[in-house]
């Protein structure tokens, strides 16, 4: 066992049930689970650590700075952010613009949060690491994963 415990927080009700099947699944005792959001409201009781990790949540985060801030705030020895330089569902600009006929908004990825922390005058570190060949999908899948990327519903029109 590399941890003695993991506290996750996890707002979604469907997340929270697949990470219970998941830690049930690989035998771990050690996760402890919190229905709370990111950052936490002012009175509830958030658990500290002492490492935070925040994977793929960023993206779409209103407050970057009240997020980072609560996981600084609770965490004793170091803040851990993954993220890629979009989010993964980022569509390509070229095919949005041709479907909607304006410019593709992307969320914010790595670059960004880089450059909140260095206007916050935050320490941080970036080590990146290889992203592996995607895995094959057939051909339903990879056009139901398109299909959503870009909003598009079946017998519907896109615009």
């Amino acid at each position: 066992m590399l941890f003695r415990s993991v506290i996750a927080v996890e707002p979604s009700a469907a997340m929270r049930s697949t990470l219970a099947e998941a830690t049930a699944a690989a035998g771990l005792e050690n996760v402890e689970v919190h229905d709370l959001t990111w950052p936490p409201s002012a009175d509830a009781e958030a658990p500290t650590g002492d490492v935070s990790l925040a994977a793929n949540v960023l993206y779409d985060a209103l407050d970057l700075h009240g997020f980072l801030a609560a996981m600084e705030a609770r965490t004793r020895r170091a803040c851990v952010v993954l993220l890629s330089d979009r989010a993964p569902s980022t569509p390509d600009p070229v095919i949005w613009e041709a479907l909607y006929g304006e410019p593709l908004h992307a969320l914010p990825g790595l670059r960004e949060l880089l450059a909140v922390l260095g206007a916050l005058g935050r320490r941080f570190e970036v080590v990146t690491y290889p992203v592996g060949p995607a895995r094959p999908v057939s051909l339903d899948d990879a056009l139901e994963q398109t299909r959503w990327r870009y909003w598009v519903q079946i017998g519907r029109a896109h615009v």
